[in-house]
């Protein structure tokens, strides 16, 4: 009779703990999207503030219970969570070196950011587009109010998108570039998907 009450009891401890993480994960993801390791990152802060009793190893496998609900449901996906933010990101004009680094922060796993990579995402086109509009954002290079006075400055502006995440030769391509009319042409010429 005393073991059927302590798990009665525990149970509903559980189920507790559950509903709170359950609930803090809808509320999160109605506002935010997400990865799985986001998502487990934000629930065992949650449990730490604010499950209190019980040790992290004790809500360790309510999180990841939850956190695979949300994946089943499809509330999370890290394949279009990857693939929105590559887009978005190549679209503002950063590197895929930078993006790559930024979604393995949030949590993205390596094969797909590799996939990413290699599914035409990261041409030399996809990487000289991003760094056009890279420089017209920074107004550097051939989108400079005033180009470049010496070599000095060249190299300094040059430096700036080398700092970015693009490669040497993509850098010098743009600083080549005599207008930002001639850049925009080689941004427009090539690809309707860039801005």
């Amino acid at each position: 009779m005393t073991d059927d009450i302590t798990n009665a009891v525990q149970a509903a401890a559980a189920e507790k703990i559950r509903r709170r993480l359950r609930n803090k994960a809808l509320h999160y993801l109605e506002r935010y999207s997400s990865t799985e390791a986001k998502l487990a990152d934000i629930l065992q802060r949650f449990a730490m503030r604010k499950i209190t009793g019980y040790s992290a190893s004790e809500v360790a496998p309510h999180i990841h219970h939850i956190v695979s609900q949300c994946v089943t449901l499809g509330y999370i996906d890290d394949r279009a969570f990857a693939e929105s933010k590559w887009q978005a990101g190549l679209r503002n004009g950063r590197s895929p070196q930078m993006l790559a680094q930024k979604l393995k922060h949030a949590g993205v796993n390596d094969d797909i950011i590799q996939a990413l990579r290699t599914q035409g995402a990261e041409t030399a086109d996809t990487e000289l587009h991003a760094a056009i509009i890279s420089a017209r954002k920074r107004r550097i290079g051939p989108f400079a109010k005033n180009p470049p006075a010496d070599y000095a400055e060249f190299q300094k502006q040059m430096a700036r998108l080398v700092r970015a995440g693009f490669s040497l030769s993509v850098a010098r391509t743009v600083m080549n570039f005599e207008t930002g009319e001639a850049a925009e042409e080689a941004l427009h010429g090539k690809s309707s998907v860039y801005p």
